[in-house]
């Protein structure tokens, strides 16, 4: 599937619920130029909203995976 896509030229990317292990597979994606990017199925779950309606990362995995897009991690 993933070469027909290339052929192409559509882009494929993963989409997975937030794992202990999610880390280690977001850089896996990252490093795989077959894939255009990695998206954090079901967001709602790890985000917490205050009484002044902030937003925050309420999940260690997924605050991780955000710190390391942020600063580029390949």
């Amino acid at each position: 599937m993933i070469d027909r896509c290339q052929a192409k030229q559509i882009p494929v990317t993963v989409n997975r619920y937030i794992q202990p292990t999610g880390v280690d597979e977001f850089l896996r994606v990252r490093a795989d130029d077959r894939f255009a990017g990695c998206i954090l199925y079901e967001t709602a779950s790890f985000l917490a909203y205050d009484e002044l309606g902030n937003c925050s990362v309420s999940n260690d995995v997924a605050e991780e995976i955000a710190r390391r897009m942020a600063a580029g991690a390949a």
